[in-house]
């Protein structure tokens, strides 16, 4: 005789012994969250173009750091006994603008100008490529594996049940 199958729903709170699968997405979610903050620049903070323009007309800016969307002024140290705190400022740059007033008080007042470009990172370029490609991959070898179990004799299998 066989014994009554079971209309039950699965347990709703996982395994036993196992903590419930959200508290792994959340954790994950607080994670994505949290990291922007862990990676960002300690010692640079960001003012409005026109205190940045008045820190070089004040003379208290050592030299810059130019690129193509802002530029980084490195403060004058000031002697605070034997430790000297320079400060690193950063201004964006107007968009569109051929003579900024910035740059043309930079140059005015004979300050070091370092141009640079922005690069991205290798890890990061090859992260954009890497993950997709093993994304692809284990979606891949997942619907083989799917399509190589072969159910009982005439029955085609899970794989036939894809889309039912």
């Amino acid at each position: 005789m066989a014994e009554p199958s079971s209309t039950e729903p699965p347990n709703a709170e996982g395994a036993p012994g196992r903590p419930p699968a959200w508290i792994g997405y959340a954790a994950l979610t607080l994670l994505v969250l949290l990291l922007p903050g862990v990676f960002s620049l300690p010692g640079t903070r960001v003012v409005p173009y026109n205190e940045g323009v008045a820190l070089v007309q004040t003379d208290r800016v050592e030299k810059a750091v130019v690129t193509a969307d802002d530029v980084v002024l490195v403060e004058k140290a000031e002697k605070t006994g034997a430790k000297d705190a320079a400060t690193e400022v950063r201004v964006n740059r107007l968009p569109g603008v051929a003579e900024e007033p910035l740059i043309k008080a930079l140059l005015d007042r004979d300050v070091p100008i370092e141009a640079t470009r922005a690069t991205t990172p290798f890890w990061l370029q090859a992260m954009f490529w890497v993950l997709p490609f093993l994304a692809l991959n284990a979606l891949f070898f997942y619907g083989l594996r799917r399509l190589g179990q072969g159910g009982p004799a005439g029955n085609p299998g899970p794989a036939a049940s894809i889309g039912r």
